[in-house]
């Protein structure tokens, strides 16, 4: 488990629906940048977004692979 520190992602899992609270200004660039094109996208404002469930495995590796720290 990361340092809560340092963790720019967070996910909460909620069956259908995944929300990601973007914790530091790298998130939450990477979410303008990557994000609100995609289907099933729903904007939290300055908290982050939601998704559905299908979408959200993607969206993770490609936070992790863009150097994000996910938890």
């Amino acid at each position: 488990m990361a340092d809560t520190s340092t963790v720019d992602v967070t996910v909460e899992n909620h069956g259908s629906i995944f929300l990601f609270f973007t914790k530091s200004p790298e998130a939450r660039k990477w979410l303008e940048e990557n994000i609100p094109d995609l289907p099933g996208y729903m904007s939290m404002g300055d908290l982050g977004f939601k998704c559905e469930a299908g979408c959200a495995e993607n969206i993770v590796n490609g936070m992790i692979n863009d150097g994000l720290d996910v938890e």
